[in-house]
This record gives C-alpha cells, sequence and structure tokens, in this order.
C-alpha cells in the first residue's frame, strides 16, 4: 500500500497530461507487482490516471532517464497485427497492410515535442496477409464467377520491405533500425508490398479445357511518419569551494541539469524533471520515456545558506550529473585557488545588431554572463546581439565579477553630431564674415 501512495504522489505531477486510452490488464506485469496493479484496477482512480500509474508499477527509477529499460522492453514485444486504432489497407490478394512507428530508443517526450539524440534507433511494426483464393473445379457444367469450370491460381511474386526515411533521405530497412539525427526532422517509414499471381482459366466446350492465362500484379505502398527534435544541451557541472570559517566548508555548484553531489558523510541531490512511462500502441503496450519539469532539491546532513552549502565533513566529493541523454561523472577539485577570472570582447567598437563576442577566463570554467537585460550561463565563450546605448557587459563566477566597458555606435547619434559639426562650421563662417564686414564699416 505504501508503493501505491508514494506512485500516486508522484502521479500527481502529471494530472495535466492525458494518456492514450487503452484496455490495460495486469496480464503482464511481474508477479511482485502485481496485487498493486489489481488494487489499482479496482481503486475509484479516474481512468487515465489508474493508466498511468500501472504503466509505472515496473519503473523505478523516477528521477532518472533509464532508456535501457525502455530498450529492453520494446525490442522484446513480438508484433503480428496491427495495433488497436491503426489503418488497415486491403486489395484483392493483400489483406490487413499496415505500419506503424512504434517508438524511438532512446528518446524523452517533453511537452508536446519528441526528443532524440544524434544516434537513436527505430523501432517499426508492420504485417500484411496473403489471401490465394483455392483452385477452382466445377462439376458437370457448373461455373464459377469467372464463367470457368476450373481456375488455377500461381503464386509468383510475394515481396515486401518497410524503407525509413530521415528528412527524405534513405536510411536502411528493417523493424529496429539505427538512424543519425543531424537536425529537427520527420522521420518516415515506407512499407512496400508486391503481388504477382498468375491465374489460368478453363471453359466448356464439350469438355473442360484450357482457355487463357491472366497475370495480376498488386501492389501497395502505405507510411506512417513522426517529427523529432534534436536534443541539443550543454552539460556540465561543477563544485567550486568557497573561502570558509571554523571546520565547515562553504561550497557551490555549478550546474546545467539534474545533478548528485555526494560527500563523505552527507549529499545534496538537484531533480530538474520526474520521468514516467507512457504506454501506447495497445495491446503490446510500447514504452515511451516521459519528463515533466519537477525542480526539486535534497539535502543530507548539510546546510544551505541562499545560493551556498555549508558541509562539514567535504572529503571524498564526487559529482553524478545527467540530462536527456548525457551522463557526466568525476570527482570534485575543492582547492581554494586564486582564480585570475575576467572577461574580454573581440573588439571594442560595434554597431547597433552586430554580434558582441565575450570571452571568458579561464576556459574551462561556467560563468553567468550578462548584457542589455539578458543572462547567459556558458563556458569559453558567448554572443549577445549591440543594443543602442547598452555598453555594460557583467559577469559574475562564484562571487567573484568582472566587467568590460564598450562603444556602441548610434547612426542617429553620429548623425546628430555631424549636424553640430555643419551648425557650428555654418556659424563660424558667419561670424568670420559679419566680422570682416564690420571692420569695412568702421
Amino acid at each position: 500500500m505504501k508503493k501505491l501512495v508514494v506512485l500516486a504522489g508522484l502521479i500527481f505531477v502529471f494530472l495535466f497530461y492525458s494518456p492514450l486510452v487503452l484496455a490495460i490488464d495486469c496480464s503482464f506485469i511481474s508477479p511482485s507487482n502485481y496485487e498493486y496493479c489489481l488494487e489499482i484496477l479496482n481503486s475509484d482512480i479516474p481512468e487515465g490516471e489508474i493508466e498511468l500509474l500501472i504503466s509505472n508499477l515496473e519503473y523505478v527509477n523516477k528521477f532518472f532517464p533509464d532508456h535501457d529499460y525502455v530498450y529492453n522492453i520494446n525490442s522484446n514485444i513480438e508484433v503480428e497485427l496491427a495495433p488497436e486504432g491503426t489503418t488497415v489497407y486491403e486489395k484483392e490478394f493483400i489483406k490487413l497492410g499496415w505500419v506503424k512507428i512504434f517508438s524511438l530508443m532512446p528518446s524523452v517526450l517533453y511537452g508536446d515535442i519528441l526528443y532524440v539524440p544524434e544516434k537513436t534507433s527505430i523501432f517499426t511494426g508492420f504485417n500484411y496477409e496473403l489471401k490465394i483464393p483455392e483452385n477452382y473445379y466445377g462439376s458437370k457444367y457448373s461455373r464459377n464467377e469467372y464463367g470457368d469450370c476450373k481456375t488455377k491460381y500461381y503464386l509468383l511474386e510475394d515481396s515486401s520491405e518497410n524503407k525509413v526515411y530521415v528528412n527524405n533521405k534513405y536510411a536502411g530497412s528493417g523493424k529496429l533500425l539505427d538512424v543519425f539525427v543531424e537536425a529537427d526532422s520527420e522521420i518516415g517509414v515506407f512499407y512496400n508490398v508486391d503481388v504477382e499471381v498468375k491465374i489460368k482459366h478453363y471453359k466448356w466446350d464439350n469438355y473442360c479445357k484450357y482457355d487463357y492465362t491472366e497475370i495480376k500484379k498488386e501492389s501497395l505502398k502505405i507510411e506512417d511518419d513522426v517529427y523529432v527534435k534534436k536534443y541539443n544541451n550543454n552539460l556540465f557541472a561543477e563544485v567550486v569551494s568557497l573561502p570558509s570559517y571554523e571546520e565547515t566548508s562553504r561550497i557551490k555548484i555549478n550546474n546545467s541539469d539534474s545533478i548528485k553531489v555526494s560527500f563523505e558523510d552527507s549529499k545534496y541531490s538537484f531533480n530538474k524533471f520526474i520521468y514516467l512511462i507512457n504506454y501506447s500502441m495497445s495491446p503490446y503496450y510500447v514504452n515511451t520515456l516521459s519528463a515533466r519539469s519537477y525542480n526539486q532539491e535534497k539535502l543530507s546532513n548539510l546546510f544551505k545558506d541562499g545560493d551556498e552549502l555549508i558541509v562539514k565533513n567535504a572529503k571524498d566529493c564526487k559529482i553524478f550529473s545527467y540530462d536527456f541523454f548525457n551522463i557526466l561523472e568525476k570527482d570534485c577539485d575543492l582547492e581554494i585557488q586564486n582564480l585570475d577570472f575576467f572577461i574580454k570582447t573581440d573588439k571594442l567598437k560595434y554597431n547597433i545588431g552586430e554580434t558582441i563576442k565575450v570571452y571568458i577566463f579561464p576556459e574551462n570554467i561556467s560563468a553567468k554572463v550578462s548584457y542589455a537585460n539578458e543572462t547567459r550561463i556558458a563556458r569559453g565563450y558567448v554572443e549577445f546581439l549591440a543594443v543602442s546605448y547598452k555598453n555594460k557587459i557583467l559577469a559574475e563566477y562564484v562571487g567573484i565579477k568582472s566587467e568590460k566597458i564598450i562603444y556602441i555606435i548610434s547612426r542617429n547619434r553620429l548623425l546628430i553630431i555631424w549636424n553640430l559639426f555643419i551648425f557650428a562650421l555654418f556659424n563660424y563662417f558667419f561670424y568670420f564674415i559679419l566680422k570682416k564686414y564690420m571692420r569695412k564699416i568702421i
């Protein structure tokens, strides 16, 4: 019961998400979770939440994207018939033809967008049935729908192939295919079926004798597609030691995503997302990993002061950070050093709208850089567009600040200066001529 309560609490975060309606049961649930599954099915929980609860009984890494789990589940699914709700196509000989993109692995559904890394595998299902009529043999003078006393069928060709394309570029074929996604892409699967049948017709002429041969060809071409967004993220994580007092250590964590920092006697974690499993393609229950924003931290045997952590024992410090698809593991470097932190630009003068390149030193740290009401966290360098009258660039790293003053060239300002110059020049000549004229009068 305790496990059910915990799961229900996590599902509460997902109440705004509407999963697909599935005729779900507990036949595929492991014995250890079978009773929990029955308990959920027999509860008064709304149907949509029941499906989400059951789909996550087996998934235990609620704060980590376990793509291996999803791959192991999906790659062992045996597919024959079309999933519920899938359109099937039929012809004279080709029956129940269908194709469907089941999932991409790895992938993460965040909001309404399916994110994938550069390399992923596409799992597709497809099939059809071939129905060739039985040979017909008439008795006495009986005839079939062709007017034949005898009809014989011979299968000459029965072939099929599914082809996968990424942005209209051929990637290969097969039920499980590795593909490379270089940018946001449309992935399409085309399933082609070709059948050729020879039919011999016989007619009555005193006796049933051969009349003619007919060749029938059938082709079925069906497709399915999905739009994916390539995941681009600069994953970084570091722990910086600050000047401390007494027997404690003051540290600051710079991170872009979820992170776990462990010390000898204490731990800190920040979970940016919560991950759950979505079911689809009933009755196969294909798994798709879904993420929702969570942004919760957990402290164990340490304290937080603003954006700094106070640790009594900072020995054996280790970092484990991750995003949708990447993992970063390393030891902390907690030695306090005299850091020569500063920024510089590629030049001093810029036109409005021109790109300003701001270089960060040292190059291996991630600093917060602000310009013209825009703040970014970057490593190495960062770019901004020059804005009129915005001349100051500020940077900060663990309490150390640096600034750079630049000059923004404004056409309006130059025009004013030019007009003032012409006005002054005109006044000078007017004064010179007037003074000369006055001397002649006197």
